[in-house]
């Protein structure tokens, strides 16, 4: 499937109404997702592959326990109690 402005303000009309009017850059395309970039702080994520979908649902089990492991480590900018 192509998927192009017209889809993704579409998409964004019927599941984030509140979000449809922000300013929509081309994506950035990589491997499995194309990621565009919505006002200045967010992103729409869209599978390009039969894989993605599995895939973030790897990353929706993993992220959780790296961000908490990563955030109980020493940071070497940081001074040590």
């Amino acid at each position: 499937m192509d998927v192009d402005e017209a889809l993704v303000r579409a998409l964004l009309r019927e599941q984030h109404p509140d979000l449809a009017a922000l300013d929509l850059r081309p994506p950035t395309r990589g491997w499995d997702h194309e990621l565009w970039r919505l006002g200045d702080a967010l992103a729409v994520r869209l599978p390009r592959t039969p894989r993605a979908p599995e895939l973030l649902r790897k990353e929706h089990r993993w992220l959780p326990g790296l961000g908490a492991r990563r955030a109980r480590r020493p940071r070497a900018d940081r001074p040590r109690a």
